[in-house]
């Protein structure tokens, strides 16, 4: 089972907040998360590894 198929399964949810939210996933997923097929090398990082990040890191206090 994949994200997208969670997530498509959610947006037709009859709770509004459930379905907006599920849909919105499914827009941001392709541009946030890189594609991974058979071929991915999972413990390949680049050399610049700070370029692989999703997003920025804040600390919690």
């Amino acid at each position: 089972m994949t994200w997208e198929a969670v997530l498509t399964a959610y947006s037709g949810s009859a709770n509004s907040w459930v379905s907006t939210t599920a849909r919105a996933w499914l827009l941001q997923i392709p541009a946030l998360v890189p594609a991974v097929n058979a071929d991915t090398v999972w413990n390949d990082v680049p050399d610049d590894a700070p370029g692989m990040e999703l997003g920025p890191v804040t600390k919690v206090a």
